[in-house]
């Protein structure tokens, strides 16, 4: 199981909200040199991933790939994002967007689970807590 799990529990219950802070933790970690792999819950949410990742934080640009099943990623490629499992030679941060525990968070030093304000966010997000405690992690948990 991973090393590190943090929930960052956001006030906002707007999703735009959640996927701005999922750009800003990713530009953080890439600045850091550190492989990035954001899950998705949706290939809708992917593609507005992908969108955003282009322009938020609006002072930094984060280089980043939209991740295929049959598509590699390249070397250069430090950021993925995808609705799908990250590549198996990601392992450094997986920034969760997803409402389950990805089945790929095992294999990450570290994983930053996003939790939306409103009450149904928290609930699916109280879950994977519980799920992270019982594979033997006790997450960390920012109130942003």
């Amino acid at each position: 199981m991973a090393q590190r799990v943090e929930f960052y529990v956001l006030q906002d219950t707007q999703e735009r909200a959640r996927l701005e802070l999922a750009c800003r933790l990713a530009g953080k970690a890439f600045r850091q040199g550190m492989q990035v792999y954001l899950q998705t819950e949706s290939q809708e949410q992917t593609e507005l991933l992908d969108s955003m990742l282009w322009s938020t934080p609006p002072s930094s640009f984060v280089p980043h790939a939209v991740y295929h099943a049959n598509a590699l990623p390249t070397e250069d490629s430090i950021v993925l994002v995808g609705d799908l499992s990250a590549p198996k030679q990601w392992s450094d941060l997986l920034i969760s967007l997803t409402e389950g525990v990805p089945e790929c968070a095992a294999r990450f030093s570290r994983v930053a689970d996003l939790i939306g304000g409103d009450e149904q966010q928290k609930q699916i997000g109280r879950a994977r807590f519980r799920t992270y405690r019982e594979r033997g992690v006790e997450p960390v948990t920012h109130k942003i």
